[in-house]
């Protein structure tokens, strides 16, 4: 099988995070993980989120148990799920409505889960000191990044207004270890967006939603 430089290169990145990119504590709550890929508690993700039953690797693992945290005003989650054009790569994102000055219809959102899929392998980030949430006016033009494995990974969401107005979303990788290997942007497709709980108005603005 003949694999394109950018497949390649994303692929040799996330086998080289192994098992043992770990994660701390995340979002105020404590977390145990038999190292398997299977977690059913809150807290920390094992990094590993391989749960498919033929190895595979699937990024909505990360995110399938999110809340939102029940003090907030504002009180909902929101979980967002990318690939990339040739299915490669996928992703499932999780934040919520955080603390921070604001001006008009704009959410001061912070992460909650970062998971990212190859086809064998994968990462899912919990530790919010990881992550990073970046917001402009109206949430159009969004920065998303977390740390894992001495790699970051950064999705730039935003919304463009034409006459066929649409949302393009990008994936890079970054090592911060000093090989100096910087793959994408790669293009992302959308696979749909939901709210915890279900159908929140405020959610998933402009997006296809799954609820």
């Amino acid at each position: 099988m003949i694999l394109t430089m950018r497949r390649f290169s994303f692929a040799v990145l996330l086998w080289a995070l192994g098992s043992d990119a770990g994660c701390g504590e995340g979002g105020g709550s404590d977390r145990s993980s038999d190292n398997d890929g299977t977690d059913t508690t809150n807290g920390d993700v094992d990094t590993n989120i391989v749960n498919e039953p033929d190895g595979g690797c699937t990024a909505s693992s990360c995110t399938e148990d999110v809340a939102p945290p029940g003090d907030k005003a504002f009180d909902f989650a929101v979980v967002q799920n990318f690939s990339t054009e040739d299915g490669a790569v996928d992703l499932s994102l999780a934040w919520h409505v955080g603390e921070g000055e604001t001006v008009g219809e704009t959410l001061p959102y912070e992460m909650m889960r970062f998971g990212v899929c190859d086809e064998e392998d994968g990462v899912c980030v919990s530790d919010m000191a990881k992550m990073t949430y970046g917001w402009q006016h109206h949430n159009w033009d969004e920065t998303l990044t977390a740390e894992a494995g001495g790699r970051e990974y950064i999705v730039r969401m935003s919304f463009v207004l034409s006459e066929v107005s649409s949302w393009t979303d990008t994936l890079e990788i970054r090592d911060l270890e000093g090989a100096g290997i910087t793959t994408g942007p790669l293009p992302l497709e959308e696979r749909g967006c939901r709210s915890v709980p279900a159908q929140n108005a405020n959610a998933c603005m402009l997006r296809d939603r799954l609820d």
